[in-house]
């Protein structure tokens, strides 16, 4: 990764400091307000049928779901 990436990516946009939801980095989602079940320091892309990567620093951890889920319901595996 260029030097910066990581902390481009994972601090709070300008924009949405400004609107006062602190939700969006520089093209990925942020946990900056705790609503989702992981770190706060974790960050993460949103893609079509569930598709997700989780990045938590804390953690040295990346999470990557490739499936697809169709409509609304989640994927589950046995």
């Amino acid at each position: 990764m260029p030097p910066g990436f990581v902390k481009f990516v994972s601090t709070l946009a300008p924009a949405w400091v400004a609107d006062g939801r602190p939700i969006y980095g520089g093209f990925f989602w942020i946990n900056g307000d705790g609503a989702l079940a992981l770190p706060k320091d974790a960050y993460y892309m949103a893609g079509a049928g569930g598709q997700y990567t989780i990045v938590v620093p804390s953690h040295d951890l990346v999470i990557v779901r490739l499936g697809i889920s169709r409509a609304s319901r989640r994927a589950v595996t046995t």
